[in-house]
């Protein structure tokens, strides 16, 4: 833990630096925020998804350094000198595996050293009274559950895998049509598909049968009815903050 800790509050120092030089700095009174009141903005708080996963850089960055198998290290060192597309992935898969035994072995769970290194000091209680209700739950049971087809027939297999490929298929468009939207707008001439694709965008067409699929599927961003489908998650037992704070 005093690892983990370390390099959650070694990061925040290097983002409290990042964030009082840039221009985009919060102002306080007119004055931006200096490093050490972002210092104990940032430890007090919730770290964003964006800035965990360059923690989580940091961290596995210092791991390979310092705490993986001389084995792993050197295999990993003879696969990088090999220089090809296919042995640098390979090194990164090495380099993952054995961060993810890593923080099983400590945590006794991969996602418990990310969520202790999210979180603040203060929800490390909330984390471990969720973690033990979210083992527990039906939801987490069902997920093995749902992703594990093996006993599925090939026509319930076929069904899933052309259901997923169809919501790909419809979240792609519906990107080419918001991208392409203020061009039809501005009467700029597009091929009748793209101006198609578009006019199903503003009716609300094409948002309504994607959410139908995305339901089907069970996961993923709704657009015709604001909201997101989500795995369930540890969080969904203890939020933090704990409400009514």
């Amino acid at each position: 833990m005093t690892v983990l800790m370390q390099t959650r509050q070694d990061f925040i120092r290097q983002e409290s630096q990042q964030r009082a030089r840039s221009d985009d700095s919060h102002l306080v009174g007119g004055a931006r925020y200096t490093v050490h009141e972002w210092q104990q903005w940032l430890s007090d708080r919730e770290l964003s998804e964006k800035v965990v996963q360059a923690a989580l850089a940091l961290w596995k960055a210092r791991f390979q350094e310092e705490g993986v198998r001389r084995e792993t290290a050197e295999q990993v060192l003879q696969l990088r000198e090999l220089n090809t597309r296919q042995s640098k992935k390979q090194a990164r898969d090495k380099v993952h595996s054995a961060f993810r035994a890593h923080l099983e072995h400590v945590y006794g769970h991969s996602q418990m050293g990310k969520l202790f290194l999210k979180y603040p000091p203060a929800a490390l209680n909330s984390l471990l009274e969720a973690w033990q209700q979210y083992m527990a739950s039906s939801e987490y049971h069902r997920q093995p559950v749902r992703s594990d087809r093996r006993n599925e027939s090939a026509d319930v297999v076929h069904q899933q895998r052309q259901l997923k490929h169809r919501c790909h298929v419809l979240r792609y468009q519906r990107r080419r049509a918001v991208k392409w939207a203020p061009l039809v707008e501005n009467r700029i001439w597009l091929g009748p598909d793209v101006q198609k694709l578009v006019h199903r965008l503003w009716s609300g067409e094409l948002d309504a049968e994607l959410d139908e699929l995305t339901k089907q599927h069970g996961y993923g961003k709704l657009h015709a009815t604001p909201g997101y489908l989500f795995a369930p998650t540890l969080f969904d037992h203890a939020p933090w903050p704990p409400q009514g704070e």
